[in-house]
C-alpha cells in the first residue's frame, strides 16, 4: 500500500465523537491523528512544519504556504472542516514549476514529494467546496522514512 493509499484509508474511516460531533480544529486534529497511524504503520514520520492552522478559506479562494525543507521524501496532507466538500493542493517549487498537485474531488488532499536539501516549496490550498461562508483548512508537511 503506498503512502497516499494509507492516507485515504484512515481518512475513509470514520471517527466516532466522544460525546458530541467534532467540528472545527478538534476535528482537524482527529482527521490528522488519523492520517498519521496510517502512514506510521509503513514509514517512520516525523511532522515537519505545520503550514495553514487556523486557516479560513471562503469558496472559490486560495491560501499560499511557503516553506523550505531539509531534504528527502515528504507528504503533504490537507484537511478541512465538516462544512468542506472539496479542499485541493498544488505544490510548486519556489520558482514556480509545479511539482505535484491533489486536485480530486474530496477534502483531503495527499501530494508525496522528493526534495533537495534546502529545497523552498509553495503550496497552495484551494478551497473548491465550502458549504459555509469561510471553511476551516489545514496543511501538513511530513518527512516519511
Amino acid at each position: 500500500m503506498t503512502v497516499f493509499a494509507a492516507a485515504m484509508v484512515a481518512l475513509s474511516l470514520t471517527i466516532v465523537p466522544q460525546s458530541a460531533p467534532l467540528a472545527g480544529q478538534a476535528l482537524l486534529d482527529a482527521l490528522f491523528a488519523k492520517v498519521e497511524d496510517a502512514v506510521r504503520a509503513q514509514h517512520q514520520i516525523d511532522p515537519v512544519e505545520e503550514l495553514a492552522g487556523d486557516h479560513q478559506l471562503g469558496q472559490g479562494t486560495t491560501g499560499d504556504l511557503d516553506f523550505t525543507v531539509a531534504g528527502g521524501s515528504y507528504m503533504i496532507v490537507g484537511v478541512c472542516d465538516e462544512s468542506c466538500g472539496d479542499l485541493d493542493i498544488r505544490l510548486a517549487t519556489a520558482e514556480g514549476e509545479l511539482v505535484g498537485q491533489d486536485i480530486l474531488e474530496d477534502d483531503t488532499p495527499v501530494v508525496t514529494f522528493q526534495a533537495e536539501p534546502g529545497a523552498a516549496y509553495r503550496a497552495t490550498l484551494g478551497m473548491t467546496g465550502c458549504n459555509a461562508e469561510f471553511c476551516m483548512a489545514q496543511a501538513k508537511v511530513y518527512k516519511l522514512d
